[in-house]
């Protein structure tokens, strides 16, 4: 399987922040994304913190041992995951860039060959890109992480790609200048053929969203190839 990622960041003053991360173990690809919404200078320092700590971690995996059993390792991740983000959120509480009881808003995935650990807390949605009776289709992954507004902690949730699936991970205020009609016509599946094709379409969807005052804006857009 491949791994095909784009990232647009808005240059403008941003208080979001982002990460993606792409390594290879052998013919394993291995993905790590993380978004994180702000709508301050608090957030913002918040989110950048967030990406660091991420970074460091990420750098630190077995990634051969992750190679030899992507299902398996990607699983044992989880609790790992969810204890680094309890510590991290518990940190920015301390020193005052986060309020108790509100984390960051964040979105993210950790991918090992087909095997992902998808995450979610906050305001923050995931979108699900596909094909359905021959058009592009643009899915929310609500359900499947608990409503947005009511994830005060990190929501996981573990699974297998199917191959030709997007996945597009934005900030709220990213999302919320986007039409559903913009989505689908952008970011048809089947007409990204590329990695270069994905940056041109999630720029213009970026574009347009600053044209009708979007600001803090950040996305990442991942898609699994056979």
């Amino acid at each position: 399987m491949v791994h095909q990622t784009a990232a647009y960041w808005q240059r403008t003053q941003n208080h979001s922040a982002l990460l993606l991360q792409q390594y290879r173990s052998g013919s394993c690809p291995v993905s790590l994304i993380a978004v994180c919404s702000g709508g301050s200078e608090a957030q913002g320092r918040a989110g950048a913190y967030i990406t660091e700590q991420m970074l460091q971690w990420f750098r630190g995996l077995p990634f051969q041992k992750l190679a030899r059993s992507p299902e398996k390792q990607v699983s044992a991740l989880k609790g790992e995951l969810a204890g680094f983000m309890a510590r991290r959120n518990r940190e920015l509480v301390s020193c005052g860039l986060l309020e108790p009881g509100e984390p960051l808003p964040l979105s993210g995935m950790m991918c090992v060959e087909e095997s992902f650990l998808i995450f979610r807390q906050g305001r923050q949605e995931i979108y699900l890109l596909n094909k359905a009776f021959g058009r592009g289709s643009v899915q929310e992954l609500g359900r499947e992480l608990g409503p947005a507004g009511e994830a005060k902690a990190l929501a996981l949730e573990q699974g297998v790609l199917q191959k030709d699936v997007g996945l597009l991970f934005a900030t709220t205020a990213f999302a919320r200048v986007q039409r559903g009609e913009d989505l689908r016509e952008c970011l048809y599946v089947e007409e990204l053929g590329t990695e270069e094709q994905l940056d041109r379409r999630l720029r213009e969807l970026g574009e347009r969203g600053e044209a009708l005052g979007g600001r803090d804006m950040g996305a990442v857009l991942f898609l699994a190839r056979p």
